[in-house]
């Protein structure tokens, strides 16, 4: 009866050391930060396309086909912690965002929009706009809402970072924002205090 068994366990032991393992990285904060500050200097500053730059910015290990030990593949994650931000889905919400901002940046220069704690833009006031005006400025808050939190998700994603931490990613994204606002504009503090910058 042993000797029945014995080649069904060797196959699914054989079978398991084969699979492809996909591997859930979490990188420093920090990282992220600078990743994030990469892409909204793209889109508010107009600087280059990471695709374009000369420099290469993947994670290339992500996948292993066999898993040694849970030691090795933190160190490899730590080792290469290049952040991948030029994945096609990424790319798309860039390039969204990008078109958008010119439209969003006079209402932000004026104070009727802010940069709220949580990484998205927050109606801070609509008073003096007409009701044109204030429905067309509403809808681009909600597209861009929509564009921020995909690519916050997609980012995730592409980074083999595991989709219940994603709002880990969220306060390096909000930060990068932060340090991208021009004087004078508005963002909420951590505690919902609006500030000047």
């Amino acid at each position: 009866m042993i000797r029945t068994k014995l080649p069904f366990l060797v196959t699914c032991c054989f079978v398991a050391s084969c699979a492809n393992v996909t591997i859930n990285v979490n990188f420093p904060p920090s990282e992220i930060q600078k990743a994030a500050e990469r892409i909204e200097g793209e889109i508010r500053q107009g600087q280059p396309s990471p695709e374009t730059d000369g420099k290469t910015h993947t994670f290339k290990h992500r996948r292993l086909y066999f898993l040694p030990t849970v030691d090795f593949q933190s160190a490899l994650a730590e080792a290469n912690v290049n952040l991948n931000i030029t994945t096609p889905g990424i790319r798309k919400m860039v390039e969204s965002r990008k078109e958008r901002f010119p439209q969003l940046k006079p209402h932000l220069d004026n104070g009727t929009l802010g940069e709220g704690n949580e990484g998205l833009l927050v109606v801070r006031s609509l008073s003096g706009l007409g009701g044109k005006e204030k429905v067309m400025v509403q809808r681009l808050v909600s597209a861009e809402n929509d564009d921020r939190t995909a690519l916050v998700e997609e980012f995730a994603r592409a980074n083999g970072i595991n989709p219940k931490t994603v709002s880990d990613i969220v306060d390096p994204f909000t930060k990068a924002i932060r340090a991208k606002l021009d004087k004078g504009q508005w963002y909420q503090d951590d505690d919902g205090s609006w500030k000047q910058k």
